[in-house]
């Protein structure tokens, strides 16, 4: 008997938004908002956001999102000014409720040269819309903060448990694949450093962050600090990092964000953290989305498809060995390819008990799983 679930729920994938290219005036000026997009939702939904801000040749500035008011992301700094148009886009997977939400796109230009015609700012970007059944969200606000001068300030401190797991026909929910957005901020103060772990960067704010007490390097660092443009520091701060994370059912993680003021002068800061859970969404490393869990002799299935990207994906059934050679004696299956893969592999001989399941391949996703039960 094959049972099976097609955990993406194509019926449900539309484009909600596309928006025109949004200009920012012909000037040095802070956030200002340049469009708006509001959706409306029926019922819970996974939310993918891309946007892409310019700098024209001579022009420097930064870009960021607002959801219902609240800023979501940035863009950070954005070109250099002499002459070479930089373009910079970000990605996001949310979680939001049914009902209407409101997206602000807004800019903000801290320099341009008066002698040139390339110098402008400008914003686009698009909001889609998918569904998978295994989806939660949690975030956090850490009100203004004080970040004083040549010091550590712990500005967002949280303990959060992961969701319970969910039984399939192939077994129960291992891990989920949790993506962390922070947006951080200087207040009226454009000096925010995204930074990994390493030694700090002198004259500004460095926002690191710890997982489980443990730093961690960014998936994505969108600074808007510059040792180069430093006109107009009270205009346009805001910055953002991504953290993708595989994290096990049920358990209890802690995650706090930290900022090393390296200035002498103190400053006020602030951060928001929206942390997007589930199962099916591919992260940026090997994870193990279920715990196998079916009758020996059966015949287990995985689709993995293309999400916002195309890579190459690949499902390993086995389990790396106390002393390895490599996947050919680790593993008793594997199989990688882009497009839609289809794995497939029966447990004759090797015990499905004895065995994990790796899946990796980042900008994919698990579109249906099942089992052959004999």
């Amino acid at each position: 008997m094959l049972l099976n679930e097609q955990v993406r729920i194509i019926k449900d994938e539309a484009t909600l938004v596309t928006t025109p290219v949004y200009y920012g005036p012909d000037d040095v000026y802070d956030w200002t908002t340049v469009g708006t997009a509001e959706i409306t939702l029926d019922s819970a939904k996974i939310i993918y956001l891309k946007f892409t801000v310019t700098a024209e040749g001579y022009a420097v500035g930064n870009g960021r999102v607002l959801l219902n008011n609240t800023p979501l992301t940035a863009s950070g700094t954005v070109g250099t000014g002499s002459g070479q148009g930089v373009s910079y886009t970000t990605t996001l997977y949310l979680l939001l409720p049914s009902g209407t939400h409101t997206f602000t796109f807004q800019l903000c230009q801290y320099y341009r040269d008066p002698n040139q015609a390339a110098r402008r700012m400008r914003i686009s970007g698009a909001i889609y819309q998918l569904n998978f059944p295994d989806k939660y969200v949690q975030s956090y606000s850490s009100g203004t903060k004080n970040a004083s001068g040549n010091s550590t300030t712990t500005v967002i401190n949280q303990q959060f448990t992961v969701p319970a797991t969910r039984k399939l026909a192939v077994g129960y929910i291992k891990q989920y694949t949790c993506f962390i957005h922070v947006y951080m901020e200087g207040i009226n103060i454009r000096k925010s450093l995204v930074a990994n772990p390493g030694g700090d960067t002198s004259n500004c704010l460095n926002w690191k962050l710890y997982f489980d007490n443990v730093q961690k390097s960014w998936n994505v660092r969108n600074s808007d600090f510059s040792s180069t443009v430093t006109g107009y520091l009270d205009y346009g701060e805001g910055s953002y990092g991504l953290y993708i994370v595989p994290v096990d059912a049920s358990n209890t993680y802690t995650l706090r964000i930290d900022v090393r003021n390296t200035m002498t002068t103190s400053y006020q800061v602030r951060a928001f953290v929206v942390m997007v859970f589930c199962p099916w969404i591919i992260p940026s490393t090997s994870y193990q989305p279920i715990k196998l869990d079916f009758p020996q002799g059966s015949t287990i299935y995985v689709t993995l498809e293309p999400l916002d990207l195309n890579p190459t994906k690949t499902v390993k059934i086995g389990k790396a060995r106390f002393i390895s050679f490599g996947d050919a004696t680790d593993y008793y299956y594997t199989t990688s390819g882009t497009d839609i893969l289809t794995a497939s592999y029966t447990f004759e001989t090797v015990e499905v008990s004895n065995c994990i399941m790796l899946v990796s391949g980042y900008g994919g996703c698990i579109s249906i799983i099942g089992v052959d039960v004999r």
